[in-house]
């Protein structure tokens, strides 16, 4: 099984562009045609290293992401900001991926107004990949992992 959420995150109606985000993620599945060929290449040096806060810019996204680097206490953590807010999301070790989308398909006008960062418990493909985070529950087995999301307000 794999267990993630979908949320889409506006903080204005400003375009994700004139946004900063980041997220711990060190490396990222490569796609071909939208499916996962397989290779999982380092974030380090390429324009998809947001381990630290930096603009968005022109960037399309939609990638997922693995081996996060983690806090002390296990939890990981994303942000996305603009000047005057904003959201950060700290989910657990149960999810140890991220799809990053930053919404080239959603419809004009609102085209690039959400960005979405999806904690997932296994990557896209993950059926086909085992290794890659997918969990079998027996019966009686049961999973727990949990995420939160808390609006920042700048002053």
């Amino acid at each position: 099984m794999g267990v993630g959420f979908h949320p889409y995150f506006t903080l204005d109606s400003c375009p994700i562009d004139t946004w900063e985000a980041s997220f711990p993620a060190t490396k990222y599945l490569e796609f071909q045609n939208l499916v996962p060929t397989g290779r999982v290449l380092n974030v380090e040096g390429s324009p998809l290293d947001y381990r630290e806060q930096k603009p968005i810019g022109a960037n399309k996204f939609n990638f997922c992401f693995c081996d996060l680097e983690r806090e002390a206490d296990g939890s990981a953590v994303a942000m996305l900001r603009n000047s005057n807010r904003a959201i950060k999301l700290t989910f657990d070790s149960a999810f140890n991926y991220l799809v990053v989308y930053s919404g080239e398909a959603i419809p004009a006008p609102d085209t690039r107004k959400a960005f979405a960062i999806e904690p997932i418990t296994c990557a896209t493909d993950a059926f086909n990949h085992p290794e890659w985070g997918l969990k079998i529950l027996n019966p009686r087995e049961s999973f727990t992992g949990s995420y939160r999301i808390e609006p920042v307000l700048f002053t």
